[in-house]
This record gives structure tokens, sequence and C-alpha cells, in this order.
């Protein structure tokens, strides 16, 4: 009764306390939008149930013996512990809620990874600020005993920050809605241990509910348009840099890669869709120890990897598709290149100072000269930044002048394959024409989190 006495709408000294106790209730069948639920229904039945029991109580002097603070935490407590009737909409549902809540599923590697997404600066800050409210927010007495003037500004700026909540909980929910209101998350980066950056996007793949769908039902659709061209689709999934490289995260022992939940069952129907799907061997997590696969301070990777997955691509195509390999030697011109950048995650963490943060990391490749892109190649690769990588101006490790030989993925799968490859414009499905017409073989390389 105190409960909704003091918090129900209308709540005033001069009314009595039934009136605020119906107000109160009225004002949650008003919310529940969705009409009488079972949940709700129990909901009503229960906090009428405690009503009646502390009005009989009330009648005794043992109750009264009991702290008012302490009622006070219990009634909220039962409020609080009540809700999942009403957003879970039944019975049943509620009770897994709380079987959920006061018993928590075993910990995985997924919760592990969510515990270190959780200790970023933006969460301290909300940290620190929740502690600072509440050891800053006064006593009833205290706050009583003020001039109207003042309670009205305090009231004012609760106001505020009930706005910018609400502001926050759409910023999650809501698609584009964010963009402009989540400015304590404006630095895409996570800093792992030993100087190792990741975009903060795939430790979210990790941990988060995924907010849009991937790039599977694109993958399906742009086979379907292929098969009607009569030219084949090769997937090529990459792994995330935080799938081969989770120790500077979450230090452990790994035996295998940190793929986000459902990737296995993702490929599997892609596959059983007739989707040819190259997923790089166990070999490539062995191989990180004896040469990088990412950069510790980029997001692309490495020139050796890039390397090694055209000669792996290249084998299979082979054996899968000789039909669009030439086996005469082409004739380029080869160039030694050595490049040096500090990485597009150093360059976003700390903007225009970074130069001087942060110690430039180093690649040695090979350029080819004469395996230019070609418009009437029966090969096409789909554009991507890790097909674009060494080549693209715009990336990271780009070419320091106009005399330098492409050397990106493209050029090196070509070489391998004897003949120039064409690569697209733009991403699917944004093609300004159907540049896969004509095509007997598409290759999309993908970083394996988008899918």
């Amino acid at each position: 009764m105190d409960f909704w006495s003091r918090w129900g709408p209308g709540a005033r000294p001069e009314f009595p306390a039934w009136r605020s106790v119906l107000a109160g209730v009225a004002m949650v069948m008003l919310l529940s939008l969705h009409g009488f639920s079972e949940g709700l229904v129990i909901w009503l039945l229960l906090h009428g149930l405690l009503i009646v029991l502390d009005f009989l109580l009330g009648r005794h002097a043992g109750w009264f013996r009991v702290p008012r603070q302490a009622r006070g935490v219990l009634g909220v407590c039962l409020f609080v512990l009540s809700m999942p009737l009403i957003y879970k909409g039944s019975w049943a549902a509620a009770v897994e809620e709380w079987r959920v809540l006061f018993n928590p599923p075993a910990e995985t590697v997924y919760a592990l990874f969510l515990d270190r997404r959780l200790t970023t600066w933006q969460v301290g800050w909300v940290m620190w600020g929740a502690v600072l409210t509440a050891v800053a927010v006064p006593g009833y007495s205290w706050w009583m005993e003020r001039p109207q003037p003042v309670r009205k500004a305090v009231r004012g700026l609760g106001l505020f920050c009930c706005f910018a909540f609400v502001a926050f909980l759409a910023g999650l929910a809501i698609p584009g809605f964010s963009q402009p209101l989540r400015w304590w998350d404006a630095v895409p980066v996570y800093s792992g241990n030993d100087g190792w950056l990741y975009p903060i996007e795939e430790i979210d793949r990790l941990t988060q509910k995924r907010k849009k769908p991937g790039l599977a039902e694109k993958v399906l659709s742009l086979k379907k348009e292929l098969e009607q061209q009569g030219a084949k689709l090769l997937l090529l999934p990459v792994p995330d840099k935080v799938s081969l490289y989770p120790e500077p995260v979450l230090p452990a022992t790994y035996w295998a890669p940190v793929l986000q939940p459902g990737y296995k069952e993702e490929l599997e129907r892609l596959r059983a869709a007739g989707v040819d799907v190259l997923e790089l061997p166990v070999s490539f997590w062995d191989m990180k120890n004896r040469q990088p696969f990412y950069f510790k301070q980029d997001s692309h990777w490495t020139a050796e990897t890039m390397k090694e997955v055209a000669v792996l691509t290249s084998r299979h195509i082979r054996k899968t598709y000789p039909q669009v390999v030439k086996e005469e030697t082409p004739m380029v011109d080869a160039q030694f290149i050595e490049r040096q950048d500090i990485g597009d995650l150093a360059r976003a963490l700390t903007g225009a100072n970074s130069e001087d943060e942060w110690e430039a990391e180093s690649t040695q490749m090979v350029g080819l000269r004469g395996l230019e892109d070609t418009f009437g190649s029966p090969v096409l690769v789909m554009r991507s930044s890790l097909v674009r990588v060494f080549d693209d101006h715009k990336l990271s490790f780009h070419p320091n002048s106009v005399k330098d030989a492409p050397a990106a993925f493209p050029t090196q799968l070509g070489a391998l394959l004897g003949r120039p490859l064409e690569v697209t414009d733009k991403a699917w499905p944004d093609f300004s024409i159907p540049r896969y017409q004509g095509k007997k073989l598409v290759i999309w390389v993908v970083r394996a989190g988008e899918l």
C-alpha cells in the first residue's frame, strides 16, 4: 500500500491511499497496450493480494516494528520481480525468466568476451555517473525543505536525464537513430593487450544479438542471379581478426578460432543451397604462429596472408573450375615493394595525432604489371576492403606513387591462374550495370563475421 500511495499518479498527502493505489493499477492497465494477457491478469491479482495482505498486517503492531526502509525495499523488490509477468505475457515465460535470473547459465567463451566488451571506458563513465548520482541524491526531508524554484530546477534536470535515457534506449533499438546521439561510442575500436587493436563490431558480433541480417541472404540472392547467367559463385570467408587473435582480448589458451555463434550452421545452410564455400583450413590457425595473419593496428590481412589465401584459392579453382585457367605463363613485370603504415584502427583511435603516438608497421610484397583489371575476363572478383587493400589509396598500406605496381589479391590470384581478373567497382547488390553477365566464375571474399 505504501508503495502505490507514493508512486501512483495523483499521490498527495491530502488524498487517501486507496485513491493512489487504484490510480497506479489503472496506469499499469493503460500502459499494457497489448491488452489483457495471462501475465497481466496474474500481475494484477498478485498486487491486489499484496495490497490486501499489507492492509491486514497493518492492523497488527508487529508489522510496524519492521523498519520502514526494510518495508520499502521489500515493496520495490516485489514490484520489480513481478514485471516479467507483464513484458513476457504468460506465467510460463515469466517462470523461465526468473529461472535465468536466479540460476544463470554456465559461462561460455562468448559470455567471457562480453565481460571484456563491457570494460570499455564508455561503460566506466556510466558506472561512475551512477555512483556519484546515488551519493549526491538528497534525502526526502532535505528535499521538502528546499525552496520551490530549487525543486523545479532539479525536476527539470531529472526530466532531461529521463529523455536522455529514453534516447539511449532508442539508439540501441532503432537502426540509424543512434548516430547523432551515441557520441560516447564514437570510437569504433577496441584496445586489447600488447598494443592489439580490433574493430569494435567484431567484438559485438561475438557478444551481442545481431541487429541487422548478415550477408547470407545476399549470397543466396547472388547465386540465383548467377545461375540464370550460367556462372558459378565461389565464396571465400576470411576469419575475423578477433577470431584468430583472441588472446589480447581475453587471455587464455585457444585450440581453434573463436567464431561467432551460428557461423558453422550458416555455412552449412549456404552449402546445402549449392554455394561453393572455400573455408580456410585449420593450417591457417597454426600459420599465425609463424607469420602474422593480421596487422596489430590495422583491420586488414598482411601481404603474406593475402598471398597464402591466393595460393589456396588458385588450387581450388584449378581443381573445380579448370575452364577459367590459362596454362600459359603471363608476361609480367615484377616489382619488390615495401610499405609502412600505422594502421586504420590506430588512426581511428587517436585521430590527428596518430602518427606521433603509434609506431608504423611494415610489410613487403611483390607487385605485378601486366595483370591489371580486365573487363573481358571470365573471372569476376567482388569488391571489398580485403580485395582492394595494398592498391586502394583510401585504405591502409596504399601505393606511395603511381610507379608502384598492383599488388592486391586479384593481381596475386590472377598470376596463379595465368590471366588477369576483373574487379567490380561496387559491392553486391549495388552494381550500376550487371557486371556478372558473360562471366564463368564470380569470387566473393567476405569477412566471416559478416555472414
